[in-house]
């Protein structure tokens, strides 16, 4: 496709244009003397090396595999299957809750419960969502069976009681909201 030239720049691309053509009175310049046969000698084909006589290593073999990219993606896949398998071949007795630190979890199991006696049903469904503590461990009648947190909000009190029924830790409920689970983590703590 030929685009217009604007008329100021025509005079020097019609000068440009007439300086690129060689002149039929002129002669390309000879070759010196041996420049052929040396630039032949020097960058010419040489004999190619049958194809039965190039006999490759194991050990370039090997290199040559550990390079390709299936390699890579068959080494790929082996990482992703180490890092699934041991969760996915768990023992059946296990339960699978695992702390952050990598033991088991101790605190926030179905065993111990948080009973809360007096609260409103806002604080109650606030505490279950948090995500502070496991779903369903947040009651509000005092009848759970085992280990248990009691939050008493008619005397301001948080109790934490073995299964036994021995009372292993006794403190003021904090006013502030924020500092309830905090306290609430430090009751769980004591069990």
């Amino acid at each position: 496709m030929l685009h217009e030239l604007p008329a100021d720049l025509r005079p020097t691309a019609d000068m440009l244009r007439n300086s690129l053509m060689l002149r039929t009175d002129e002669m390309a310049p000879a070759l010196p003397d041996g420049l052929f046969g040396d630039l032949a000698a020097r960058f010419g084909i040489g004999a190619a090396m049958p194809a039965s006589a190039a006999r490759v290593s194991l050990l370039a073999k090997i290199q040559r595999f550990l390079s390709t990219p299936a390699f890579g993606m068959a080494a790929a896949a082996l990482v992703i299957l180490a890092a699934i398998l041991p969760s996915v071949l768990r023992p059946s007795g296990d339960s699978g809750v695992s702390s952050f630190r990598g033991g088991t979890a101790e605190i926030g199991n179905t065993a111990t419960h948080i009973v809360l006696i007096g609260a409103s049903q806002d604080l109650a469904s606030s505490l279950s969502k948090s995500g502070d503590f496991e779903k369903g461990s947040i009651l509000t009648s005092d009848t759970a069976p085992g280990s248990k947190v009691l939050l008493d909000f008619n005397t301001s009190t948080i109790t934490a009681i073995t299964a036994d029924g021995e009372t292993v830790h006794s403190a003021a409920l904090p006013a502030d909201r924020m500092a309830l689970t905090a306290a609430i983590a430090e009751a769980l703590g004591k069990l």
